[in-house]
């Protein structure tokens, strides 16, 4: 039996990150800065259980290790848009953080944007049905805008 505070503990993020260039090498990790430590949720796999509490989006890694090495790739700690707060008994929608190298030889800045949103993203929701369908049975969606307003749905699973 399950106790009630196991239940209560219960959170997940919907969060993952791509290289615009297929032919680029693809993130592994995306580092999370939560109140107390580092986590990594690995990419390409979507929906992550973690530990409710307020997280923001602090580096993507592009190899094997979690250590941050060179190749890392750092975000700065003061923006709004990359902090959110996974409620237990939830799963957050972060979004796709969508990385654009094309620029980074010519000396310019890597360019960065978040897919927000149920329509902008349908395809996460999609993924997340075919593989854990129980999981937006059993728990709303927090949508995030980028002014930092929350809306939470429902997401039901066509089978």
């Amino acid at each position: 039996m399950v106790s009630q505070q196991a239940i209560a503990d219960e959170a997940y993020v919907l969060i993952d990150a791509v290289v615009l260039d297929a032919e680029a090498k693809q993130p592994t990790w995306i580092g999370l800065r939560g109140k107390w430590k580092m986590i990594h949720v690995p990419a390409g796999k979507s929906v992550v259980e973690i530990k409710p509490g307020k997280y923001r989006l602090a580096h993507i890694d592009f190899h094997k290790n979690k250590n941050g090495t060179s190749g890392s790739l750092y975000f700065p700690k003061g923006l709004a848009s990359l902090k959110f707060h996974a409620a237990p008994n939830t799963i957050t929608y972060f979004g796709v953080v969508d990385i654009d190298r094309s620029a980074e030889s010519s000396g310019n800045k890597i360019g960065i944007g978040i897919r927000m949103g149920k329509r902008r993203n349908k395809k996460i929701f999609e993924w997340v049905c075919d593989t854990r369908p129980e999981l937006f049975s059993r728990f709303p969606v927090r949508l995030f805008d980028i002014n930092g307003a929350v809306q939470e749905v429902r997401i039901r699973c066509e089978t």
